[in-house]
């Protein structure tokens, strides 16, 4: 076996090492901490198999939970996975690419076919636009997605180019996009991928296809009933949205879309600005003048993709790659109308056209010279990774950057206002929160981080009117209802708390404090049988909160439940040795029950 053949993955391998060498100690951001450190399925030794119901993504659901049986929240491991996901699907891109051409090419041309090969993927991974999918964990699906797309068209190309083991990878490449389909939605539009590219590079016409590989067909375009399963379970998703304000039109987030993708043709090509929230893009509502440019050119595109398909096949994939893989978050309203992260897969047909057309201008002149610019051109974007690696150091510096580069990011300085509460910076927090309510006078995040930092000072009067705007802006935001019982119960006002308490858990049935607080409250009526039941839903969200199960011994006790509060009091003891009163309730109790 030649050198080369293992060479160039291995130059992937340490290439996607060096570029990404500063991210492993990159904190949970964002959604990692729905999604990973608060995500209850994850922790509590819910069976694996367990996780493929009820889940949208339960191939990423399962990759976080061994994560965390492994390393628990020890977020070196998660960066560990992802970067691995991230350089097998460079590898696989490369092994794609250079099987591809072998196809096409002699033995002559052999050798640089695989070295520009190896450049197309070389440079796909290392480019600072796929940095947002590699660091924040959350978007594993994306990658991981990516992954599965690019082993479909692999298997399918095996299938091929290796005629004694065909119905072996036909099945892998069915299964690759099966499990796509259990990892994110975008891998829908793969098996018409699928069907172009073994149209341009495999048969010789659409009648051989049909003809020998119709059953195939039939399998991978049947992994779309898998993919229609699992979004029938988002039809909770999407009621969420509503519910919280956050659906988007399909005409107005098509318009839109006008403006984002020739965005990011031009950070495909110039990397710069980065930025890793775009919440406060407007919607456009109606078409005007000034999208005219962007759709004309789009529209330029779209037509050069299929005039270059029946002219120019293989130049036609690349423009019909770029197309396929950007249509589901193009024509799916979604409700952030741009993110970086949606460029993982359409950027690699990017790359490749990028080095081919280097290719094409610069080989007869001079192969150095080539060599030279696409060798730069990657140790620059390595470059450009690694620095912006540096902006996701912490939650505070990620957000800084978002504000400096989107100043009218409502969302964003939410979110740094959130993270330098944490920092118990105060007064630059409240400055932060208070530019967000500014920006979005419907901000219920922002005004509900307010009314936190308000009762974390004991001003229970301002912090009470402050979650009442939350929950006004934001009916659906559980914790603000929570912390609203809290100020009212506070404030004496228990039945009202009562009602911010239940409301609570009617949002979020798994808020162990709201459940707790609802226990206390029945306990004061004397409902101490209800009040038990509310304890266990609060040990059942959070099993080590000593605190629960101390008052879960209290209603036990007065329930007459002896046995009962024996071991909840024991459990509470266990879990908070310095708890005095478990302690002499525990030696009361024990008393008693020897006599």
């Amino acid at each position: 076996m030649k050198p080369s053949r293992w060479l160039y993955p291995l130059l992937l391998v340490l290439a996607g090492i060096a570029a990404y060498s500063n991210s492993f100690r990159i904190p949970f951001l964002f959604d990692d901490f729905y999604g990973i450190v608060n995500n209850p399925n994850l922790h509590y030794g819910v069976p694996l198999w367990k996780l493929l119901a009820g889940s949208i993504r339960p191939v990423v659901e399962i990759s976080f939970a061994i994560n965390y049986r492994l390393g628990e929240l020890n977020v070196w491991g998660y960066h560990a996975v992802n970067l691995a996901i991230h350089l097998l699907a460079a590898w696989t891109l490369f092994e794609l690419v250079r099987r591809t051409l072998r196809l096409r090419g002699g033995p002559a041309e052999a050798a640089w076919t695989d070295f520009l090969s190896f450049c197309a993927a070389l440079i796909w991974m290392l480019h600072p636009l796929q940095t947002q999918a590699v660091v924040y964990l959350s978007q594993r699906a994306e990658i991981l997605m990516g992954l599965f797309y690019l082993l479909t068209l692999y298997s399918l190309l095996r299938s091929i180019d290796t005629p004694k083991h065909s119905g072996s990878w036909q099945t892998a490449a069915v299964l690759s996009c099966l499990l796509g389909t259990w990892t994110k939605a975008g891998i829908v539009t793969a098996p018409i991928a699928a069907l172009v590219y073994d149209r341009v590079f495999l048969a010789s016409s659409t009648r051989e296809i049909f003809r020998t590989r119709r059953w195939f067909y039939g399998a991978l375009f049947g992994t779309w009933i898998s993919a229609a399963a699992l979004n029938i379970s988002r039809e909770t998703v999407a009621q969420t949205f509503a519910q919280e304000g956050r659906v988007v039109p399909l005409i107005p987030y098509l318009l839109t879309q006008l403006e984002v993708i020739p965005h990011y043709l031009k950070l495909a090509f110039w990397p710069k600005p980065l930025v890793f929230d775009y919440s406060d893009w407007p919607l456009i509502l109606h078409f005007s003048g000034k999208l005219l440019p962007a759709a004309f050119g789009l529209a330029a595109l779209a037509a050069a993709t299929l005039i270059a398909l029946s002219r120019r096949p293989a130049l036609g994939f690349l423009g019909a790659w770029f197309f396929l893989t950007l249509l589901p978050n193009t024509v799916f309203p979604l409700p952030d109308s741009a993110f970086e992260f949606r460029m993982v897969l359409p950027l690699a047909g990017l790359a490749v056209l990028l080095v081919f057309s280097l290719n094409s201008v610069l080989q007869r002149r001079s192969k150095t010279a080539l060599v030279v610019l696409l060798l730069a051109i990657a140790v620059g974007l390595a470059a450009g990774t690694f620095a912006r690696n540096r902006d996701y150091r912490n939650a505070v510096s990620l957000w800084s950057d978002t504000v400096a580069k989107r100043p009218n990011n409502g969302r964003a300085w939410s979110n740094l206002g959130a993270m330098l509460v944490l920092k118990n910076k105060p007064e630059e927090a409240s400055v932060a929160l208070r530019r967000a309510i500014a920006l979005d006078p419907k901000n219920g995040q922002a005004t509900f981080n307010l009314g936190q930092m308000s009762m974390g000072r004991g001003e229970w009067p301002e912090a009470l009117a402050l979650f009442d705007q939350a929950v006004q802006a934001k009916p659906n935001l559980a914790p603000a209802h929570q912390s609203r019982g809290i100020a009212l119960e506070s404030l004496g006002r228990q039945d009202e708390a009562f009602a911010a308490y239940t409301e609570a858990v009617r949002i979020a049935p798994e808020l162990p404090k709201a459940h707790l607080r609802l226990g206390v409250l029945l306990g004061q009526r004397g409902e101490w049988k209800a009040a038990a039941l509310e304890f266990g839903k609060s040990i059942q969200a959070k099993p080590d909160s000593a605190e629960a199960y101390r008052h879960l011994g209290e209603a036990f006790t007065h329930t007459g439940l002896l046995e009962g509060a024996i071991f909840a009091y024991s459990q509470a003891l266990w879990l908070d040795p310095e708890d005095e009163e478990s302690r002499a309730m525990l030696k009361q109790l024990k008393e008693e029950n020897s006599c």
